[in-house]
């Protein structure tokens, strides 16, 4: 089952030459939307307030290109989330206690393998159920399983398997699985309970202040 792509509906956008009255009653034309976006860009780029590495105008004949999917299995989902869960993106699956959190990533992580994509599940929960994940169809052969105990460990692994994933000549998709950010605690918030010390609200700052930096550094998807 290879990766949905669903094209996004063009949407008309009047072009045509209008006309106006100023306040001295002329009847003054304007030029295109399609030609003030084109010398807007223009512009933009020529005083380098855009990056031309990232920065790109497509004519409004020119359609939008394919996004691609992957479906979490449940058809409904995919349908309310427009073809599944989008790739090159985060998504964030949040809830109850056993509100099904867990088994939709085992479905999302099913669909992408038999897709031809492999996973990686970061657990610091340490709750990865393996044989939830086999019963549900996985292959265990294309997955990568590890714990970690700190943000500083998983932060260290979504990097490397970041850059990887840039310099990768086959290009083969990764689904990667984090179980969870937020009760994933810094190493020194870590130490500190293993020695006994007292909480402080220093370590809620310093996360958050982690947790910024460290989302930064993370390259375009």
């Amino acid at each position: 089952m290879p990766f949905q792509k669903k094209t996004i509906e063009e949407k008309k956008v009047y072009t045509g030459a209008a006309k106006v009255k100023t306040p001295t009653g002329d009847v003054t034309p304007y030029t295109s939307v399609h030609d003030s976006a084109k010398s807007l860009f223009a512009k933009l780029t020529k005083e380098n307030i855009l990056n031309p590495g990232f920065a790109h105008f497509a004519p409004m004949e020119a359609a939008p290109p394919p996004r691609q999917f992957v479906s979490t299995l449940i058809p409904q989902m995919d349908d309310m989330l427009g073809g599944g869960i989008p790739l090159g993106n985060f998504v964030e699956l949040f809830g109850k206690n056993a509100s099904g959190k867990s088994t939709l990533a085992y479905n999302i992580a099913v669909a992408f393998q038999k897709a031809g994509g492999y996973v990686l599940s970061i657990d610091s929960e340490h709750s990865w159920d393996v044989e939830r994940f086999k019963q549900a169809g996985g292959d265990l052969g294309s997955l990568i399983y590890t714990e970690v105990d700190t943000l500083e460990q998983m932060f260290a692994l979504l990097l490397t398997t970041l850059d990887n994933q840039a310099k990768a000549k086959d290009q083969t998709h990764c689904l990667i699985i984090v179980d969870t950010v937020a009760a994933t605690p810094l190493a020194a918030e870590m130490n500190a309970i293993l020695s006994g010390e007292t909480f402080s609200d220093a370590y809620g700052g310093g996360r958050a202040k982690y947790l910024s930096q460290q989302l930064r550094q993370l390259p375009r998807l």
